[in-house]
């Protein structure tokens, strides 16, 4: 039986119709308000750049896709799975390294232990430990909003940067945001 709640989930973008995915959902979310946008061909084209770009550079983006049944109307025969559902993309994210060499970090937001673990940024022994990661181009389509996709695409980027040996992640948002 189909559970009547769709189903969320954030992975790391592994194909070019991801990419493709991803320039759309920016693009319908990033574009909707500019009277002269580009178009989407070469959206499309600059977010694949930007994309071979950044990973080049040690970033990762996510993807979050979420379940959804196929309208196939009262004509539909289709009994296979594959074709009575897709997963649209409703969100994503991207995490870069930031190396930080000779830096001072200080803030009162930051508790000891965390404190502890950003003071040894310095340390010029290149372990991936030692590279902080920043969050970015955090998006949640405007269609799917209040339904956790931020948080699942957040869990997704905790996990992966604590894979990596990171324990620090930055991420700045606008007051109104």
């Amino acid at each position: 039986t189909f559970n009547s709640s769709p189903s969320i989930c954030a992975s790391i973008i592994n194909s070019n119709q991801d990419i493709l995915s991803l320039a759309d959902m920016r693009y319908q979310e990033w574009m909707a308000d500019d009277p002269n946008p580009p178009s989407i061909q070469n959206f499309r084209l600059a977010t694949m750049e930007m994309y071979e770009e950044r990973c080049l550079d040690g970033a990762v983006v996510f993807l979050a896709k979420q379940r959804r049944r196929n309208d196939h109307g009262d004509n539909s025969s289709s009994n296979n799975y594959y074709n009575d559902y897709n997963d649209a993309s409703v969100g994503a994210a991207e995490m870069s390294p930031i190396e930080l060499k000779d830096v001072i970090v200080h803030s009162d937001n930051i508790g000891n232990e965390q404190y502890q673990q950003l003071d040894r940024v310095d340390d010029s022994s290149n372990n991936s430990g030692n590279l902080l990661r920043y969050v970015t181009d955090v998006v949640t389509s405007s269609s799917s909003r209040r339904l956790g996709v931020g948080s699942i695409l957040m869990n997704a980027v905790e996990k992966s940067a604590w894979d990596l040996g990171t324990r620090c992640l930055l991420l700045h948002v606008e007051d109104d945001n």
